[in-house]
């Protein structure tokens, strides 16, 4: 990932790549359309965070501007304890996380048992009059054993 010199540095949400949890229907419980995993970049801060319906955390921060950065992560998504999401920023570790990483799937939060957790990468935001650019390259996905 490589944010230029010129992007904008505001204290706006903004999401460059998430995990989302399947959500059947938009006008349920599970409908917030939240990534329960997400890299942001917020007034000049690049962070990792994990957002469920019972817990919110931030685990890494970093400036972007300028810096060709390699993102690399290894995800299980799991209601129970097991789950884990590990992530590498520049051959370095940032993020060791082992516990709940997905929702508990039944009626009262109406998330399907198996969910699913698509991936998306891009800039998701709120409403701002500047332009954004950035660049994303060599996006590759393999099943953890």
């Amino acid at each position: 990932m490589y944010l230029p010199s010129d992007f904008p540095i505001v204290p706006v949400r903004l999401v460059v790549a998430q995990w989302w949890e399947y959500c059947p229907r938009r006008d349920s419980p599970c409908g917030n359309d939240s990534p329960v995993l997400a890299v942001r970049y917020i007034g000049g801060v690049l962070s990792i965070t994990q957002d469920l319906t019972t817990s919110s955390s931030s685990s890494t921060k970093r400036n972007a501007i300028s810096a060709r950065l390699d993102l690399r992560f290894e995800v299980r998504f799991t209601p129970h304890p097991d789950g884990l999401v590990r992530a590498w920023l520049d051959d370095k570790q940032v993020v060791d996380y082992s516990g709940i990483t997905a929702n508990v799937p039944n009626a009262a939060t109406n998330y399907p048992d198996p969910s699913y957790f698509p991936f998306k990468m891009g800039l998701y935001r709120n409403v701002m009059p500047q332009s954004m650019t950035i660049y994303l390259d060599e996006y590759r996905k393999r099943q953890l054993p």
